[in-house]
């Protein structure tokens, strides 16, 4: 009866260390994916050349991080095209303490959706196919 028993204990101990192995390998895997998701590709060149001029401790490469501390601050913006205009602003919803945000001489093709925090916005001198929804 003893053989018995420390047989089943030993059985649970390995059942609850294989458990456990699959629960860490679980939580691995999430945290790898909350990990990526705080990143977002910016695919526009002059947009993603903006940004990094202009606000470099959010960029990592040509992905903005969305949960840096900087984004915090980042109440206006302005953006001109000039020479090479941005075309598309894929990744400017992120800016989420933005409330005015002022567009000069742009060719916006892609213009996802726009920061829900925005009072103002300005456009001047754009092309714009089309216009997201605007923050109520």
């Amino acid at each position: 009866m003893v053989t018995h028993q420390k047989n089943v204990c030993l059985y649970i101990n390995k059942i609850q260390s294989d458990l456990n192995k699959h629960l860490l390998i679980l939580v691995s895997c999430f945290n790898l994916y909350i990990a990526k998701a705080q990143y977002v590709t910016i695919p526009d060149f002059q947009f993603y050349w903006f940004l990094h001029s202009n606000y470099p401790a959010i960029m990592n490469g040509n992905q903005l991080d969305t949960t840096a501390p900087a984004l915090a601050t980042i109440k206006n913006i302005s953006i001109s095209g000039g020479t090479y205009p941005i075309r598309d602003l894929t990744g400017i919803q992120y800016f989420y303490a933005d409330t005015s945000l002022e567009i000069i001489s742009c060719v916006i093709t892609n213009f996802s959706s726009l920061p829900s925090s925005l009072t103002r916005l300005t456009l001047s001198g754009d092309s714009l196919n089309y216009l997201p929804p605007l923050p109520q």
